[in-house]
């Protein structure tokens, strides 16, 4: 992004896309693995009780954070389009 200015921005739009679909994938693996870590337990209940908590929260920061990419990556792609139409508008 640092050389968004000087790319294509065509180019820049389609590489974000794809890292964002790219998160969204690993936020499915996450909670699924999530869901089988908790089993039959609730969210609360599991960070109580489970005897193992440490995995569980290392891939809860993993979800946190892939969710975080994929929202940064969707506003760049709007921005980027928006300032693309801005420039083709007389």
């Amino acid at each position: 992004m640092q050389t968004a200015d000087h790319v294509d921005t065509g180019t820049l739009i389609a590489q974000l896309t794809e890292r964002a679909e790219f998160a969204e994938a690993k936020i499915g693996l996450f909670e699924e693995l999530l869901a089988k870590m908790r089993g039959d337990r609730g969210e609360e209940e599991s960070l109580r009780h489970s005897e193992r908590i440490g995995p569980y929260l290392t891939c809860h920061r993993g979800l946190a954070f892939e969710q975080g990419n994929r929202d940064w990556c969707r506003r760049a792609v709007t921005v980027l389009r928006e300032r693309q139409e801005d420039r083709t508008r007389p």
